[in-house]
């Protein structure tokens, strides 16, 4: 009976273990909490339209730049961030492609947004940007403007297929309140046209969104390891002794 039931005790022990996404990584998903494109012939904030726009005609011209936000007050305390993937879908309405696959990057914000409120000249409602376009208030890796982007892609979708830009430097700097959260900048360089749907439009299945994988620090796991093996030594002693 002692037998059966140390075996069972070490069993769950080794099972809780293995399986612990605190021990060994977890993944989330994260829904843009705001969500907006400004563009130079816009005569209005763009929050509620049911696209975002990365376009970059200068024959027209016509510059949009999209604003997105995400709250990461999901991830645990305590966490390394392993992985961190911005993810959008190409909206399936505007015409307008990347043929010439030209570079779509992203940049970290430093000055404070409203969707509702956001234009081309200003951040919000009597909060103009440094410049047009937010040109000045979007930093690179390091923290200069309009350079150095944390991540860069150049796909030509097509309608409603997805585009990923590895973010996994920037996510873990807002993780450790190395910059403040003020979301991120995405522009392209010329010539481009996409277009991606926006969280109105998207909803659950093709509105903006970060993949996020986490995981306990190194030595936070080997802790936990060390403390299930201290747990299994203290109950083989007890049942030895206990004959």
């Amino acid at each position: 009976m002692r037998r059966a039931s140390l075996v069972m005790l070490v069993g769950t022990l080794i099972v809780a273990m293995s399986t612990s996404p605190m021990a060994f990584g977890e993944t989330l998903e994260i829904s843009a909490l705001q969500d907006t494109r400004i563009g130079n012939n816009f005569s209005g904030p763009q929050g509620t339209f049911n696209h975002l726009g990365v376009m970059n005609d200068p024959s027209q011209p016509n510059y949009q730049r999209t604003l997105l936000s995400f709250d990461l007050g999901e991830i645990p305390q305590g966490q390394q961030i392993l992985d961190a993937q911005l993810i959008l879908y190409r909206h399936d309405g505007p015409d307008g492609d990347n043929p010439d696959h030209r570079d779509m990057q992203v940049f970290r914000l430093s000055k404070d947004w409203v969707e509702a409120e956001a234009t081309w000249a200003d951040a919000a409602v009597g909060s103009a940007w440094s410049n047009p376009g937010a040109d000045g208030d979007y930093l690179g890796t390091t923290g200069a403007a309009g350079v150095d982007p944390y991540a860069t892609a150049n796909d030509n979708p097509a309608k409603t297929d997805p585009v990923s830009w590895d973010i996994t430097t920037l996510v873990s700097e807002w993780y450790a309140g190395t910059h403040d959260n003020y979301g991120m900048l995405i522009l392209s360089d010329p010539v481009n046209k996409l277009h991606f749907f926006s969280r109105e439009s998207g909803g659950e299945n093709y509105g903006p969104k970060i993949e996020v994988s986490y995981a306990i620090p190194e030595p936070g796991a080997t802790c936990l390891l060390l403390i299930g093996a201290i747990g299994v030594g203290v109950i083989v002693r007890y049942h030895r002794h206990g004959k």
